[in-house]
C-alpha cells in the first residue's frame, strides 16, 4: 500500500481539492500496477467536489496518449467543467538512494487556482511482489489551466 502523501503548500481550498483528488488517484495507481496495467489514466474534480475518471483513448503511443487526455482536459476547463484535474502515467525515475533508475507512477496534479504538482510513486515488482519506494513531489507545468 501506499503511504499517505502531504502536498507542500499552505492550506487552502485549492490544496484540498489536491490533496482529495491525489487519494483517489492513488487508489487506482495501486490496483492498476498491482495488476500489472500501466498506462496513462485521468481524474478529475467538479465544481461539486465529485470525481471522476476520464476514458482513456485507445493509442498506439504512451505520449499520444497523455496527449489526447491532456487536450480533452483543456478543452474540458475552458468551458469550467473541472476544477481540477490530475493525470497519471509510468515514467522512469532515479533512485534517491542508491542512483539507479526506477519505475514510478507520475500524477501531474492541476488547480484552476494556479497549483501544479507532479508527485511521483516510485516501486518496483520484484518475483511478483509490489513494494513502493518513497514519494517525492516537485512543481508541476499548469499543463491544463493556461
Amino acid at each position: 500500500m501506499i503511504a499517505s502523501t502531504k502536498i507542500s503548500r499552505p492550506a487552502s481550498a485549492a490544496v484540498t481539492d489536491l490533496h482529495d483528488l491525489l487519494d483517489h488517484a492513488r487508489t487506482i495507481v495501486q490496483e492498476r500496477v498491482a495488476s500489472g496495467e500501466t498506462g496513462p489514466f485521468a481524474i478529475t474534480m467538479l465544481p461539486c467536489n465529485a470525481t471522476a475518471l476520464v476514458a482513456t483513448p485507445k493509442t498506439n503511443s504512451t505520449v499520444a496518449c497523455i496527449e489526447r487526455l491532456k487536450s480533452h482536459l483543456k478543452a474540458c476547463v475552458r468551458d469550467n467543467a473541472y476544477k481540477a484535474t490530475a493525470i497519471a502515467y509510468n515514467v522512469s525515475v532515479q533512485d534517491r538512494e542508491t542512483g539507479h533508475m526506477k519505475d514510478a507512477v507520475a500524477i501531474n496534479l492541476d488547480h484552476r487556482q494556479d497549483i501544479s504538482i507532479v508527485v511521483y510513486f516510485p516501486y518496483e515488482m520484484v518475483q511478483g511482489s509490489l513494494t513502493w519506494g518513497s514519494i517525492f513531489q516537485q512543481a508541476g507545468r499548469s499543463d491544463i489551466f493556461q
